[in-house]
C-alpha cells in the first residue's frame, strides 16, 4: 500500500466517522511540542516560580525515575499549577492530514 493510498484510507475513515485518533507524545515532539518529561519539568518550574519548591522537587524526582503519571498527579493537585495562566496548563496539538490537495486540520486541547 502506498503512502497516498494510506492517506486516502485514513481520510475515508474520518469522513465516515469510524476513526479513533490516538497520537502519542512522539507526534507532538516532531512538531515542536514538549515531550512528557519536558512538559512535567516545565510544570515543576511553575511550582518553583510560585514558591512551592517541595512540589517542584517531587515532580522532578518522579520525572527522573520515569514515573510520569506520579509527576502528573502531583502537578494536577498543586494549586500553583492549577491557578497558573491557562497557556501554562495547556497546549494545542495540531495534526494535519493531506489528501486530495486539501489539508485537514484537527485541533486537540490537551490538559494535564
Amino acid at each position: 500500500m502506498t503512502a497516498e493510498e494510506i492517506a486516502q484510507e485514513i481520510a475515508q475513515f474520518l469522513v465516515d466517522r469510524r476513526a479513533i485518533l490516538f497520537a502519542g507524545a512522539g507526534v507532538g515532539a516532531r512538531v515542536g511540542l514538549p515531550t512528557w518529561p519536558q512538559w512535567l519539568e516545565h510544570l515543576a518550574a511553575v511550582c518553583r516560580k510560585y514558591n512551592d519548591p517541595l512540589a517542584a522537587d517531587l515532580i522532578q524526582r518522579r520525572v527522573e525515575e520515569q514515573d510520569f503519571l506520579g509527576a502528573a498527579v502531583i502537578s494536577s493537585i498543586n494549586p500553583q499549577v492549577r491557578h497558573a495562566p491557562s497557556q501554562t496548563r495547556s497546549f494545542t496539538l495540531l495534526i494535519y492530514l493531506r489528501t486530495q490537495k486539501r489539508t485537514h486540520s484537527l485541533k486537540f486541547r490537551v490538559l494535564p
